[in-house]
């Protein structure tokens, strides 16, 4: 099971004030699974539910919207939990969306 450590929660937490305003947001988090070719890039709690998570989806499109932290972190696909990348360095989160979409366009 995915586990969000309190280092991890403090990240989330301290960005909640500025939802939706991309070009301030950091990532603070990257959830991969190894047999699905989506990434999540976790940016902050939304400040209406504590489960919900805006974030930047990496999937068939990028995109802004909000993953359910419960969802990931006790879903299994054929039995194999998702992961968050330890060592994942914060990056500012409209730098990163812009990025990934001029990749999915190559």
């Amino acid at each position: 099971m995915l586990v969000v450590d309190q280092e991890l929660e403090d990240k989330l937490r301290d960005q909640e004030h500025l939802i939706r305003e991309n070009d301030v947001l950091d990532v603070v988090a990257k959830v991969t699974h190894p047999l699905v070719n989506w990434t999540w890039y976790l940016i902050t709690y939304s400040e209406q539910d504590d489960n919900a998570i805006y974030s930047i989806l990496d999937g068939d499109e990028v995109e802004y919207g909000y993953v359910g932290l419960e969802e990931i972190m006790t879903h299994k696909i054929k039995g194999i939990p998702f992961e968050i990348e330890h060592d994942f360095e914060p990056i500012n989160a409209e730098k990163l969306y812009k990025k990934l979409v001029k990749k999915k366009k190559l």
